[in-house]
């Protein structure tokens, strides 16, 4: 697939080309990387995201959002870095703080403000570790509440005292089986909650 931009478009097609042969969502990732940085579309939009990012609307989700944010404001640094040729260049530090705020939910905004009161949050980087702790005890407290349990341990039997071997399964075991397979691979569920 040839990109084809006017007389450019042999600079599309070696971007594309450039990528490993079989990998052709790589080559089209460079294109468009390489369409963006040269056309300067998608810069505003880009901006417009990074200094106002959507809240995220669950606790268990911030943590994520933070690195989403962080990872965006890396390649547009990297975008205009390319297009201005000034690699030193980024965004003031009172307007990440902004932007960070931002991705707080209501809870975490409580928190910070608690933490703020006792003057431990000044700058960026203090606030972004104490937003990234603060949400990833809430990941990990949501992933507690929400576990699966099927592997609580103590939900295990504790181990048979009984030292005989055990039954061999019987006709009735073995039909019972069959018929369990047979429903599952033709999909009759109603034949195995029959059991």
């Amino acid at each position: 697939m040839v990109y084809n931009v006017g007389k450019g478009h042999w600079r599309s097609q070696n971007r594309v080309k450039a990528a490993t042969p079989g990998d052709g969502i790589e080559g089209l990732r460079r294109m468009h990387r390489w369409f963006t940085m040269t056309s300067g579309l998608g810069l505003a939009e880009r901006r417009s995201y990074v200094m106002i990012p959507p809240t995220p609307k669950k606790e268990e989700e911030v943590a994520g959002s933070i690195e989403k944010w962080e990872q965006d404001l890396r390649e547009l640094e990297e975008l205009e870095a390319a297009e201005s040729g000034n690699t030193t260049e980024r965004l003031p530090e009172r307007y990440t703080i902004v932007a960070l705020e931002r991705l707080m939910t209501p809870s975490l905004r409580e928190f910070v403000a608690e933490r703020r009161s006792n003057g431990e949050l000044q700058g960026y980087d203090t606030l972004r570790n104490a937003m990234m702790s603060w949400a990833i005890r809430q990941r990990q407290d949501w992933n507690r509440e929400h576990a699966s349990n099927a592997m609580d341990i103590g939900a295990l039997e504790a181990p048979s005292t009984d030292n005989s071997t055990p039954e061999t399964p019987g006709e009735d075991t073995w039909q019972a089986i069959n018929e369990i397979v047979e429903a599952a691979t033709i999909g009759d569920l109603t034949a195995m909650t029959k059991r």
